[in-house]
């Protein structure tokens, strides 16, 4: 039975009235007020479980490990408290406690003080405290708590690139070039040296839960494994045209008359290279243009400039050949990262969905400026897949 209760106060003041304890807390200068288990509280019961996992160690390593352990612990009630300091209530939980323990030694066990494992187990485990039990994002991340520890940190990049090859593609790409020079920051800078080296860590990769290697391939079928930059290419077609100068055009579409089809691009003067061979300021068509083309319904309605100016176009096509051919003069970086991804047949294998949330938090620690990306890219793990741009 509850009782009345009734509090008056003045202007700018603060009150609070429950009949259980109050906790308070500060977070990004917003002042908050939860029920149930404060910050010490849910130190003292991470500080517990911890106790629970700790096996026979030296000294020394009894020291490491409380190290690491409290490091991981910080972040994950840090992490609580930034989304939803009333979930530090699911601390009391069955299901939390399990998912901070097997983070807490997944991260002792690894040996590497790998700060990508730290965080995003850490991540993780916030993740858990902020699902419903049971549902089906609940038992997703918890199976990736229990798969994390178990990947190199080259695997778990894997897992990253292949998220980003599948989900994410660059429409603000102006051109051929262009989108090279993005490929070439997006994976070139990012991973270069940092994937697998063989076809096997895939199957292993498969073996832990994090997919499956695709055993039906086209070469069943008499064809070959499309190459990454072929992929690349092909989600692109839209820029797949050479920059051109004002006076290249057809005298009847000029710059002139098709301003409004164009973007501005400076080529990156690839000599021997047929169509990228100037240093000077070009232009390239604009995607949409090349959208309205492509589609026969809206063809009839071109005007005959536009028309003139899309038979230009076919004239300057860049297959996926001269694409390959730029990249190897150009950006060897990344074909050689490709061509690393291409000789272990990492398009083989197919993601799960434990796959995809590594891969998602993996790729926010390697790429913090895209992190809203992959969050809503880790967020749609239990809905529909779609594709992002970065």
């Amino acid at each position: 039975m509850t009782r009345d209760q009734e509090q008056v106060s003045g202007a700018d003041s603060l009150q609070n009235q429950a009949q259980r304890d109050v906790n308070q807390s500060i977070t990004n200068n917003t002042y908050n007020s939860y029920y149930g288990v404060s910050e010490r509280d849910a130190r003292a019961i991470a500080l517990d479980v911890y106790d629970q996992q700790l096996p026979a160690l030296t000294a020394s390593a009894r020291a490491r490990w409380a190290s690491d352990c409290e490091e991981m612990t910080e972040r994950i009630i840090s992490g609580v408290l930034a989304r939803d300091p009333s979930r530090l209530e699911s601390f009391r939980e069955p299901r939390l406690q399990v998912a901070l323990g097997q983070a807490q030694r997944g991260y002792a066990l690894s040996g590497d003080g790998s700060s990508t494992l730290r965080d995003v187990l850490a991540r993780l485990v916030v993740e858990t405290a902020s699902e419903t039990a049971r549902s089906h994002r609940d038992l997703i991340v918890r199976q990736a708590i229990e798969v994390a520890p178990k990947l190199t940190g080259e695997q778990s990049n894997a897992l990253a690139i292949l998220v980003q090859l599948n989900f994410t593609h660059f429409p603000r790409a102006k051109s051929p070039l262009d989108l090279l020079n993005k490929l070439e920051r997006n994976y070139a800078d990012v991973y270069e040296g940092k994937l697998p080296d063989h076809a096997e860590e895939y199957s292993y990769m498969a073996s832990v839960g994090c997919g499956v290697v695709s055993q039906f391939t086209p070469e069943l079928l008499g064809q070959e494994t499309t190459p990454v930059l072929e992929h690349l290419h092909r989600t692109h077609d839209a820029i797949m045209f050479s920059e051109f100068l004002p006076e290249e055009l057809p005298s009847d579409a000029g710059i002139g008359a098709i301003g409004h089809l164009v973007l501005p691009s400076v080529a990156l003067g690839c000599e021997g290279i047929p169509d990228f061979e100037s240093t000077v300021r070009q232009y390239c068509a604009d995607p949409e243009f090349i959208q309205r083309v492509a589609s026969h319904d809206d063809r009839p309605s071109l005007s005959e400039t536009e028309k003139s100016f899309a038979k230009f176009l076919t004239r300057r096509v860049v297959d996926h050949g001269k694409l390959k051919a730029v990249a190897a003069l150009k950006f060897p970086r990344l074909k050689g990262v490709f061509d690393q991804l291409d000789r272990t047949r990492a398009s083989h294998f197919q993601l799960s969905a434990v796959g995809r949330v590594l891969g998602c938090q993996t790729a926010m620690n390697l790429m913090p400026h895209d992190a809203s990306l992959y969050e809503q890219i880790f967020s749609e793990v239990s809905g529909g897949a779609q594709q992002s741009a970065p």
